[in-house]
């Protein structure tokens, strides 16, 4: 069964206090296979759908969603054109790169996705157990402006060892909060929060 591993914000970033106007949002999705999808944001424009999905190569699974925002979500006309030389396949709402794509066009495509100046503000939040994650130095290569958002901290329970694990810590609770509330402990976790 899948599960979301990452998720992509596109937008356009405020101009003096810093976030994000979402346009777009795209997930990355794991199971047997990783799948990208992209989720239109507001009314669609012509030619637009509403989901486009991209089985991306494991080696540059971030090249290769980062290529899918600029060819579906802001429409880059250099990489719209490029792809076009390489594929009738376009404007199809589903692709799979290995097949679709040869190893040298695809690269060819991220060298000039890479190239781009007008790629929106990108905010990438990576999971515990993401595939994505040793794929991340390859933002260092593109121009836009980005976040990238890592796990500081994970409490997770294991059905199978019936183990609650945690990694990272959390920073202290502000002296401010009001601590008369009484908090229920989770059940499964046999712990309160």
């Amino acid at each position: 069964m899948a599960a979301t591993t990452a998720q992509l914000l596109l937008g356009n970033p405020h101009p003096n206090d810093g976030g994000l106007s979402v346009i777009d949002t795209m997930i990355l999705t794991e199971g047997s296979r990783p799948a990208w999808i992209l989720h239109r944001a507001g009314p669609l424009q012509p030619g637009w759908r509403r989901e486009v999905i991209w089985i991306p190569s494991i080696e540059h699974m971030l090249d290769d969603g980062l290529l899918m925002a600029a060819i579906h979500a802001f429409k880059s006309e250099p990489l719209r054109a490029r792809f076009s030389s390489f594929s009738d396949k376009l404007d199809c709402n589903r692709l799979e790169l290995y097949d679709d794509l040869s190893v040298e066009q695809r690269h060819e495509l991220y060298r000039l996705c890479r190239e781009l100046d007008d790629f929106p503000k990108v905010v990438l939040t990576v999971y515990a157990g993401s595939g994505l994650i040793p794929c991340i130095g390859t933002l260092a290569h593109y121009r836009m402006e980005c976040e990238v958002l890592l796990p500081v901290y994970t409490r997770t329970y294991s059905r199978w060892t019936q183990q609650t694990t945690f990694t990272g810590e959390l920073p202290p609770v502000p002296e401010f909060i009001d601590r008369t509330t009484q908090l229920r402990p989770n059940r499964r976790l046999g712990k309160t929060p």
